[in-house]
């Protein structure tokens, strides 16, 4: 490893000046790596100082005026779009992945850290770009026709083309020869008892030195104040920024020396979500829970008890060439599992919209105490509501509503027959496909059931439903038809595009799907009929699928997933 001998060790503060200002007692002055320079122009040794930018200074106090805050209003926003427009950019120019990331340049103790990676793994490049460019408005707003197109240039210039505060910044001489290709975000506990949280930023940067005034002229020509803000070199190539001088010394310091990628929670948090994709994000949720004053929930709620006891959760932005994923994943949950394997997956391939649930009676458990708890803060009682409840409609609550849904309840929308535009025009809703399998004991399912038909006869109406009994479940539509449908296995599961958008779906805990394509001609009709361009329709044409669904695990862990599919 090679040394930067101009501009000394990790978290010694820097200024944009040139000359490093005196050091701040808590950094260790050790010798920093090299960092990878995607840009090839370094000379040996590292950079001379660049040369100094009017009026730029930076306190080693920490002290200075606040101004119009550069760092947080103006120039990070601008080095975050430039690191966001890399994305694509990358995927066509680099597939290594490797180096480090800026979770290793910020401090072990954050609560909550988020990235951007324009230098992911290899296969996470080529699929955004494959899915990406199914969509022409990819292509047109960026302006990425070959491989050899910069867009990070590009999106440099269409905020000085648009009226940005950038004017007169040239992006080859000014900004490529050192901006990187990862940034991160960290919020950090407070600096002192009743004060907000703190922050901090790690920026990849080609070259400390350069990195150091380039910020600074940057920032500067952006519109912003280089007393906004504090900077100090951090380990493995990053520059660290926070709002003081003394701040960005001591986390600089800090990551040194125990960095978040030393952080045993995050990393099994990290470990449990697999690949970080584009975007990531990771939050401490006990220690940000503990910020959250109790008088903002109700019956002094703790933000802990709403979630479960959740102790921590992670999320990535993920592309695979035929979908795009919001994956996350949570530990430490006190979350029903679910008992049975979810049926959905025999619904009718047929099927436009679902959602299912299992193991719902033992949230309506949880949701009953709560309300419980609500009413009683307001002088009311829960007992005398579900008496007053049983009164008039004959229900039994909560034992009804558990049976009802029993170990599993899904709801469901068919194509066949679905005349979206007929809806829209006349309003009535009755004659579309809509049903529901219900996984429960179909004798007292049967007993609720009347109780609502009589209820519904003593109030003048009609519940024109269908129910047909399958085998350890009920299945009930608006449609005769359909109920039949519904009480048979069909094959909705077996389906490529379901299994797309939704993995492993039959240990899901819930699930909810729409299938695009299903009615893909009477959507955009629609949008055509209502003004819409014929570039909005192209747009819409490589849509597939929907998908959410998360699994609960007996370690208290629960894994989710947000998918859009495309053809």
């Amino acid at each position: 490893m090679t040394s930067n001998p101009p501009y000394g060790g990790p978290g010694e503060p820097l200024s944009p000046q040139g000359p490093p200002v005196a050091p701040d007692p808590t950094g260790p002055q050790l010798p920093q790596p090299a960092a990878p320079n995607p840009y090839g122009q370094p000379g040996p040794g590292g950079y001379a100082p660049p040369p100094a930018s009017p009026g730029a200074t930076t306190g080693a106090d920490g002290g200075g005026r606040r101004g119009r805050r550069g760092l947080i209003a103006t120039a990070i926003a601008v080095v975050l779009a430039l690191v966001l427009g890399g994305v694509g950019y990358a995927a066509y120019t680099k597939l290594s992945g490797g180096g480090p990331q800026p979770a290793a340049a910020l401090p072990g103790n954050a609560i909550a850290y988020f990235r951007i990676d324009m230098d992911p793994s290899a296969s996470q490049k080529i699929n955004a770009l494959r899915l990406l460019r199914k969509f022409p408005a990819f292509s047109e707003e960026t302006g990425i026709t070959d491989d050899a197109q910069d867009l990070r240039r590009k999106f440099f210039e269409y905020i000085q083309d648009n009226g940005g505060d950038c004017q007169g910044v040239d992006y080859d001489r000014e900004v490529a020869p050192w901006i990187g290709d990862r940034l991160g975000v960290a919020v950090l506990p407070p600096e002192a008892n009743g004060s907000d949280p703190s922050f901090a930023v790690a920026l990849q940067v080609s070259d400390q030195g350069k990195g150091i005034d380039g910020f600074a002229a940057l920032n500067s020509k952006c519109g912003g104040s280089n007393s906004d803000y504090g900077v100090a070199r951090g380990p493995d190539g990053y520059l660290v920024f926070a709002k003081t001088q003394a701040l960005a010394s001591k986390y600089a310091a800090d990551a040194t020396d125990s960095p978040l990628s030393d952080n045993d929670r995050f990393n099994a948090d990290m470990d449990a979500l697999g690949d970080p994709g584009v975007v990531s994000f990771w939050l401490d949720y006990k220690a940000f829970a503990d910020l959250v004053p109790s008088d903002s929930f109700p019956s002094g709620t703790r933000l802990t008890a709403l979630t479960q006891g959740a102790d921590s959760m992670a999320a990535a932005l993920r592309f695979n060439e035929n979908y795009i994923e919001l994956a996350g994943v949570a530990t430490g949950v006190d979350a029903p599992q679910s008992t049975v394997d979810n049926p959905i997956v025999k619904l009718p391939d047929t099927t436009f919209a679902a959602f299912s649930l299992s193991n719902g009676g033992a949230y309506i458990d949880r949701l009953w105490g709560m309300l419980g708890d609500a009413l009683d803060t307001q002088g009311q009682s829960l007992d005398s509501l579900s008496s007053r409840i049983e009164q008039e409609t004959g229900l039994v609550l909560p034992d009804d509503l558990k049976t009802i849904v029993g170990d599993n309840v899904t709801l469901a929308m068919d194509s066949k027959g679905l005349d979206l535009s007929e809806v829209q025009n006349s309003g009535d809703t009755s004659t579309l496909p809509l049903g529901g399998r219900f996984q429960t004991d179909p004798d007292k399912f049967a007993d609720v059931y009347q109780k609502l038909v009589d209820y519904a006869s003593a109030q003048g109406g009609d519940l024109q439903l269908t129910k047909v009994n399958g085998d350890g479940f009920v299945a009930v539509s608006t449609s005769a038809d359909y109920a039949s449908e519904l009480a048979k296995d069909g094959g909705l599961g077996d389906t490529d595009k379901f299994r797309n958008a939704v993995p492993d779906a039959e240990s899901a805990s819930t699930v909810f799907y729409l299938d695009f394509d299903s009615v893909e001609s009477q959507i955009l009709n629609a949008v055509r009929d209502g003004g819409g361009s014929q570039r909005v329709i192209d747009n819409l044409e490589p849509l597939a699928s929907i998908g959410i669904s998360s699994h609960v695990h007996s370690d208290g862990v629960v894994d989710g997933i947000l998918r859009i599919t495309v053809n």
